[in-house]
């Protein structure tokens, strides 16, 4: 009966209904927390996957519920739609639970057909199962990019772009006193850490805290340890905290070398700049405003927000099909 039940919500469902969408979380609990700011409800999938939120990354907001007991509550509740952030991990549970509920689903791609998945530098990616790059039974595709767009030309009817947002109010400079020192991602594989360990020597700021909206403006650069766009990189540019980051082909389309941040090769490059920027031999003020500019020009809450208000729009309207 559950099928029937959710059929017949997707009929008798008004415009302004808050939508229940079933997710999961898998380090995405920033850019769920960002589509929690749409006011629809929010169901974190967990079984059969990675789901735990870690409230160090970021606060789980009040619309969005974990569901302790899944084989209960997903018959015995209705639900409008799936959403999944992660083609290779995530794919397949939302079809099954698409074919089983009878939900349309939305993809999100965070990444290009290059970069699968959300990556550190210079960390291996799994290689999909070919099918899932070609899957069609879902309403849309989201890319949080433009450039994403063009890395899946064989969906570019089905797409549209959702740059990944910043709430610019929360994550603003402020005018503090501070000694030299560097904010970096501490979940990052032994590996990556590795590479990083010469910016041991500076004073190092760690991103996963408690005071996750004031540690950006601690530090004087922000380093990126990730292949693609991500949302902390947005944060430290929204506060003016100028990235220095590895070259990736994603990357410099939001990081323009000497513009918004800085763009180098490997750690020596990297060690080399820093010792430049702590010694006041590279002047990073102008480089600080452009960032923030740059942030509120192409990722601000508002126009994240009224995208996302479209797909819904277009998922409301839409039934389950089954895909090809």
């Amino acid at each position: 009966m559950y099928p029937i039940k959710n059929l017949v919500r997707s009929v008798k469902r008004k415009k302004d209904d808050k939508l229940k969408i079933i997710t999961f979380c898998e380090t995405e609990e920033k850019y769920n927390s960002l589509l929690a700011q749409t006011g629809h409800d929010f169901y974190l999938w967990n079984e059969g996957i990675e789901s735990k939120w870690n409230e160090l990354v970021e606060n789980r907001p009040s619309n969005i519920y974990k569901l302790p007991n899944v084989s209960k509550n997903i018959y015995e509740n209705y639900f409008d739609l799936v959403i999944c952030h992660n083609r290779i991990e995530q794919y397949n549970i939302s079809s099954a639970l698409s074919e089983s509920l009878h939900l349309p689903i939305v993809v999100i791609d965070h990444c290009g057909e290059k970069v699968l998945k959300p990556s550190p530098i210079f960390s291996n990616v799994t290689t999909p199962d070919i099918k899932l790059l070609y899957k069609r039974d879902f309403v849309v595709n989201v890319c949080t990019h433009p450039k994403l767009v063009k890395e899946w030309p064989h969906e570019n009817k089905g797409s549209i772009v959702i740059n990944t947002a910043v709430d610019t109010e929360k994550f603003q400079p402020a005018n503090v006193e501070k000694s030299f020192s560097i904010v970096l991602d501490n979940f990052i594989p032994a590996p990556v850490a590795q590479f990083l360990s010469p910016l041991n020597k500076y004073s190092i700021i760690s991103t996963d805290r408690e005071d996750k909206t004031n540690l950006y403006n601690q530090g004087s650069v922000f380093i990126n340890t990730w292949k693609n766009i991500n949302i902390k990189l947005l944060e430290a540019m929204s506060c003016g905290t100028v990235p220095i980051c590895i070259e990736t082909p994603e990357i410099t389309h939001v990081v323009k070398n000497k513009e918004t941040g800085f763009i180098v090769k490997d750690i020596e490059e990297m060690v080399s700049l820093i010792d430049k920027i702590q010694n006041k031999e590279i002047n990073i003020e102008q480089m600080s405003k452009n960032a923030r500019e740059y942030i509120i020009k192409n990722h601000h809450i508002d126009l994240f927000i009224n995208k996302w208000d479209q797909v819904f729009q277009l998922a409301s309207n839409s039934f389950y099909s089954r895909g090809m």
